[in-house]
């Protein structure tokens, strides 16, 4: 037995080392329909839990399309100065496809080119900046692309271009370019460039302003979670996405290849919802119950129950909530006035010891302005018993006095009768 558990456990060691991801232990909902996708190869990836939700033919060879450019991105926001200016050489110019219209000698930095490369998904733009990275060799620019897809742990994954044109020998896997996605999504340029919905690029030397907006499947779509990204097209019924997904604490990296034009934004809908159901998630706080007494200065009451203002969502690897805590963290001074829904602190929600987020910590109850002893933080009713008990002490003195007084106005009464008689 001890033989066969040991073959099973490199077994599992080896087929997580030949698909290129993380061990990992993250709680899932085994009972979730599996989706029905065009696509021929994709993989949902929880940056969050680390963990793949999804694969459908994640090693098979695939044409990446223009999801190329999001490498390139990543080499040019890793190596090149952002403020560099281009000079666009005839061949960058001369790219057919989907371009920003740059025409030969014309000036623009980087990050103009940038915004051209992920959001226009400029074939133009790609070369140019390939042609930069590489001192004048697309060649050289696709090595460096290589090498950093070797680093990432790619094993099925060549470049030879910047732009993802066709072309013998270029070519990924969805496995791959989870770990590809992953890395430039997580580079604060590319992510705010390949999240841009509309950018304005000024004149140059040779055009007038242009007006560049994104293609990304869902991004404009209200409340869909999806942040950044790269689409990729050929033909109608070939295509491809990469994006990122960021909602209430899930992160999650999507790639698709292959896909259909038409379907493949309802299937990123239906992916992302599949990774949502999947993962096992906790609240970690609960806004109805109270998380103690806030201490108020200045208040008719002194000390009022406090709560977190929102729901904060946790995805604890066990699926439990013994691995979910809560720090509540008051504000050094709290002062009244204070209204329902004020903030007197703050709530901060660690899961499987690591930080997952925070919400303001709040009183659901008005605290009107207290006496003049609220200053020592008492409230107005400790001040009436304080008022009250200091009453009761007088009059127990008064009664105490009055009766002492009685006492000796009837010694001295009894003294003088004494006195009298003899």
């Amino acid at each position: 037995m001890k033989i066969k558990k040991y073959l099973v456990v490199m077994l599992t060691a080896l087929m997580v080392m030949a698909g290129g991801v993380t061990a990992s232990f993250a709680a899932v909902n085994k009972d979730v329909p599996r989706p029905s996708i065009d696509a021929k190869s994709a993989e949902l990836y929880s940056v969050t839990t680390d963990e793949v939700l999804y694969a459908k033919n994640p090693d098979q060879r695939v044409e990446p399309w223009s999801t190329t450019k999001l490498m390139t991105a990543l080499i040019v926001a890793e190596t090149m100065d952002m403020n560099q200016e281009v000079t666009v050489s005839k061949k960058a110019a001369s790219m057919g496809g989907s371009t920003m219209n740059l025409v030969a000698g014309e000036k623009l930095t980087v990050r103009e080119l940038m915004y051209g490369l992920l959001m226009e998904s400029g074939n133009d733009a790609a070369y140019a900046l390939g042609e930069t990275g590489g001192n004048g060799s697309i060649s050289a620019f696709a090595d460096k692309m290589n090498a950093k897809a070797k680093a990432l742990g790619c094993t099925g994954t060549h470049f030879v271009n910047p732009n993802g044109l066709k072309a013998k020998n270029h070519y990924t896997t969805a496995s791959d370019y989870t770990k590809i996605a992953k890395a430039a999504l997580s580079n604060k340029t590319v992510f705010k460039i390949a999240g841009t919905k509309v950018h304005y690029v000024d004149a140059t030397n040779k055009s007038d302003a242009r007006r560049i907006e994104t293609h990304l499947d869902l991004l404009e779509t209200k409340n869909s979670g999806v942040v950044s990204g790269k689409t990729g097209y050929w033909e109608e019924d070939d295509c491809s996405v990469a994006l990122m997904y960021d909602k209430k604490g899930l992160k999650l990296i999507l790639v698709q290849f292959g896909a259909n034009m038409e379907t493949r934004a309802k299937d990123d809908a239906k992916l992302l919802a599949y990774g949502r159901k999947r993962i096992v998630t906790i609240g970690g706080t609960h806004p109805k119950e109270s998380l103690g007494k806030a201490k108020i200065k200045y208040g008719a009451h002194t000390f009022v129950d406090s709560y977190a203002k929102s729901v904060v969502p946790t995805y604890p690897k066990d699926g439990t909530d013994d691995s979910v805590k809560v720090k509540v963290k008051y504000n050094e001074v709290i002062e009244a006035p204070l209204k329902s829904g004020d903030s007197v602190g703050k709530v901060e929600v660690y899961c499987d010891g690591k930080k997952v987020g925070s919400t303001p910590l709040v009183v659901r109850e008005n605290v009107e302005k207290g006496w003049i002893l609220s200053r020592f933080y008492i409230s107005n009713n400790a001040t009436l018993g304080i008022l009250g008990t200091i009453l009761v002490f007088v009059g127990i003195i008064y009664l105490i006095r009055r009766r002492n007084l009685k006492k000796r106005k009837n010694r001295r009464k009894k003294n003088s009768e004494y006195t009298a008689k003899h």
